[in-house]
């Protein structure tokens, strides 16, 4: 004879919000790993330094038509943040460049492969292989 165990309600609310998160954020699960491109597009170098509140990607210098790339996977909350730091002589700029999903899937990033394009003007975002990118922020001094 087989002898059931008692599941309290706890325990199934519980089970019921796991099996919610997963069912929410499956779509992003098995889709390919969000992105981010900085290209160079400047006659000189210019020194980035990228980082989220896990990951410190380092300072790095990026040549004249270079480019520095990183991916990464969200994490489950959607809480996932990476913004920059750039300085190109006298100016500087600092943005996020990537912005997860919040717990609804509600994306609040223009972009899941984000191209970002460093210019004498100014910064210009896009997704890669989309439409041209769009002027987004000029250098501050």
């Amino acid at each position: 004879m087989m002898q059931t165990i008692p599941v309290t309600w706890m325990q199934m609310v519980i089970t019921l919000l796991v099996i919610f998160l997963v069912a929410i954020k499956m779509p992003e699960v098995v889709h390919a790993r969000d992105s981010v491109d900085i290209v160079n597009q400047l006659d000189s170098t210019f020194t980035l330094h990228c980082r989220s509140r896990d990951n410190d990607l380092i300072q790095h210098d990026i040549t004249a038509g270079e480019d520095f790339a990183f991916s990464f996977n969200e994490n489950i909350w959607g809480t996932t943040e990476f913004w920059c730091n750039f300085w190109w002589g006298n100016k500087s700029q600092e943005f996020t460049v990537w912005k997860g999903s919040d717990i609804r899937g509600t994306h609040k990033q223009i972009c899941a492969q984000c191209m970002y394009y460093v210019r004498p003007d100014g910064f210009y975002v896009g997704q890669r292989n989309g439409p041209p990118p769009t002027f987004m922020d000029p250098w501050l001094t």
